[in-house]
């Protein structure tokens, strides 16, 4: 008996024995490799994960998912070039991914490598919106008259005969009606959205402007019913210049009335007598680069005036019948919108055409705009309607959209960052959970939403980067005054961490967290540098902070001067690529000018920062409320998994779907989850 269990024992090793041989020990060291790399690249480590990406490559020449996201790190870390040369070797082998495709055109278009043979000038028709349906629905609006926008790209359509004003987004959902029971507003004709938001309400039977504030309460009413100075009869129009001075068209004296926007009235124009700038008619008003463009009805013209209601010239008088408002273009044309037509005005060609995209649907076009992503929209008092047109070449474009990191440490809770752009480089906005579908290893998953994409737009991560060098010490007080500045000025939710540039590597002076004091003792240490590494600096103070959930910004103090060793071991352009890449904003404190002013601009530009020249900037003081105020572009979309993972060791994908006003873009990424 025993004999036979020793043999029965024998036999069953040599089986384990036998399956060991046949297990592929370089496919699992190159799933080994490809799990550091994937868990790196979601901490953000992304010298780290390529680092392993190329392990597991070393193990699996083959390992297609490994060379995706080895091209990933580097587009993450900076090094677009290689991200290119990865994706394309993996084209040429014969991987096929809609979504890699995409990338590669993005990048090549990105460094101008791919140009637009002509500008498509042609406007569709994107949407055709009634105001009112039928007796039981209740209408979005009755009679529109003024529509205007605000800084989150909504919509704010003034509805003559229901006595509100509609806020609608993008996605045309309405967000909240504007109405007011005392005073009450009874026909409002023309509507503004200062910085503030605040709404402007011309009541034209009123014959004031209102002032109302979210909550529907009037904060002030402005004018009067008279024909005295500041006195209005029938008041349309509004506009609000960049100072946010406030014009009404004011139809019954046909001038125009200028006020502050607190109300204080302050000149009118438009009332020459006998002259090219008396006013017959005065409808829609247009602010453009210092100059006041109003759309005369009766006289078929568009009337020029500077912001101090000097006339300066007329235009379209040969072309238009009964113009009502008028409007640019992001391809920077006149729009002009007249009873029945949308006329084309291109100034510098001295061009004129008719738009025909919305074919004979006008009756009385009233009011036209132009949003944020270059649509055109327009109002029809009489049937009702509000129309939206596209550039046809944008309607059709895909999106690129990018899964830049997955957060999945308390998994089954994932959220992930992702961006979204379109073919100019320029982010949509308005796009929420409604526009996005989520796939996870193949199944749908239902959406929590993107709520914190505002917790994280909240929270600002500023590095400041200290040029040490010696021509800097010489003004050390000056810089001090101004990071007091800053730093008194900053909210609660603003962290600060102070980086000194070197000779050698650069130093973390003050981490997050320092108190103001301690980083403005920093300033004083009394060791400098002949040349330092910007560039270097810049690549550490970012990797530093790229961990942290929040908005992140570069603030690089220098004086503007050539030391031989700038951007040594991270390059002009991997700088830039690095930092957008990984939504960081760079803004560049110069206290000189020199050859090397220029790289400085064009850095701040291409990251969407913003550069200044000490002591000819009188904003500076305001950078950190700047910096508060702004918005990142990268999106938090959060779900539940519904996945399962043994040990956390098994890979689990993500496909995100983009749809949004006929645009669509995909995206793919993996994640392992926390352990």
């Amino acid at each position: 008996m025993k004999k036979n269990i020793f043999i029965f024992i024998y036999i069953c090793l040599g089986f384990s024995l036998f399956a060991v041989n046949e297990i592929d020990l370089d496919y699992e060291y190159s799933l080994e490799y490809f799990q550091k790399g994937i868990r790196a690249f979601h901490n953000t480590e992304y010298e780290l994960a390529i680092m392993n990406f190329l392990k597991s490559l070393g193990y699996k020449e083959n390992n297609h998912k490994a060379r995706y996201f080895l091209g990933e790190a580097y587009r993450k870390a900076g090094y677009e070039e290689n991200a290119l040369f990865v994706w394309n070797s993996l084209l040429s082998i014969g991987y096929e991914d809609k979504s890699l495709k995409n990338k590669i055109s993005y990048l090549y278009h990105k460094r101008g490598m791919l140009t637009d043979i002509y500008i498509d000038k042609d406007y569709i028709l994107k949407e055709d919106i009634k105001g009112y349906y039928n007796d039981k629905t209740i209408p979005l609006f009755l009679k529109p008259s003024q529509i205007t926008i605000d800084r989150n790209n909504h919509y704010y359509i003034a509805s003559f005969l229901t006595g509100m004003v509609a806020e609608i987004d993008q996605n045309f959902k309405i967000v909240r009606n504007y109405t007011s029971p005392y005073p009450k507003i009874e026909k409002p004709f023309g509507v503004a959205v200062d910085k503030d938001g605040f709404v402007y309400i011309s009541d034209f039977k009123n014959d004031v402007v209102l002032k109302m504030n979210k909550l529907n309460i009037i904060e002030k009413q402005i004018g009067f019913k008279g024909i005295g100075e500041g006195g209005l009869l029938g008041p349309k129009y509004l506009l609000l210049d960049d100072d946010e001075n406030l014009y009404v068209s004011d139809s019954g004296n046909n001038r125009i009335n200028k006020y502050k926007k607190d109300g204080e009235f302050l000149f009118s124009f438009g009332t020459e007598k006998d002259g090219d700038g008396d006013l017959k008619s005065p409808s829609g008003i247009f602010y453009d680069n210092g100059k006041i463009y109003v759309c005369d009805r009766d006289t078929n013209r568009v009337v020029v005036f500077d912001k101090s209601g000097n006339y300066l010239n007329y235009f379209g008088d040969q072309n238009l019948s009964e113009p009502y408002d008028i409007t640019k273009d992001k391809l920077g044309r006149f729009l002009i919108l007249c009873k029945d037509k949308l006329w084309a005005y291109e100034e510098d060609n001295s061009l004129w055409y008719i738009i025909d995209a919305i074919g004979d649907r006008l009756q009385r076009g009233t009011s036209i705009i132009t949003d944020i992503e270059g649509n055109i929209l327009l109002t029809d008092f009489n049937s009702g309607r509000l129309l939206a047109l596209a550039l046809e070449r944008h309607r059709y474009s895909n999106l690129n959209v990018n899964i830049e990191r997955v957060y999945s440490q308390k998994f089954k809770e994932v959220h992930f960052t992702m961006t979204i752009e379109n073919d100019d480089g320029v982010n949509p906005t308005g796009i929420n959970a409604s526009n996005i579908v989520v796939y996870e290893n193949g199944k749908i998953v239902p959406l929590i939403g993107t709520s914190f994409t505002e917790e994280k737009n909240s929270i600002s991560d500023i590095t400041i980067i200290y040029d040490k060098t010696k021509n800097m010490a010489r003004v050390k007080d000056d810089i001090k005054i101004t990071v007091d500045k800053w730093i008194k000025s900053m909210n609660k939710k603003t962290n600060v961490c102070l980086v000194s540039a070197n000779e050698d590597n650069p130093i973390i002076e003050n981490d997050f967290g320092s108190g103001r004091l301690s980083i403005l003792d920093s300033f004083d240490e009394k060791s400098s540098s002949s040349y330092t590494d910007k560039g270097f600096a810049i690549k550490f103070g970012s990797y530093h902070m790229l961990n942290r959930f929040s908005k992140k910004s570069i603030i690089l103090i220098t004086d503007g001067g050539e030391t031989g060793k700038d951007f040594e071991k991270f390059k002009i352009d991997d700088c830039i690529n690095f930092a957008n890449n990984n939504d960081i904003k760079i803004y560049v404190m110069s206290f000189g000018d020199s050859g090397f002013s220029e790289i400085y601009k064009y850095m701040a530009k291409k990251t969407g920062g913003d550069y200044y020249r000490v002591y000819k900037r009188s904003d500076l003081q305001d950078l950190f409320k700047k910096i508060e105020n702004s918005k990142g572009r990268e999106m938090v979309v959060s779900y539940k998994s519904r996945s399962t993972s043994r040990f956390g060791d098994e890979p689990i994908s993500i496909y995100a779907e983009i749809n949004y006003n006929g645009m669509k873009g995909i995206a793919t990424s993996t994640y392992y989850p926390g352990r």
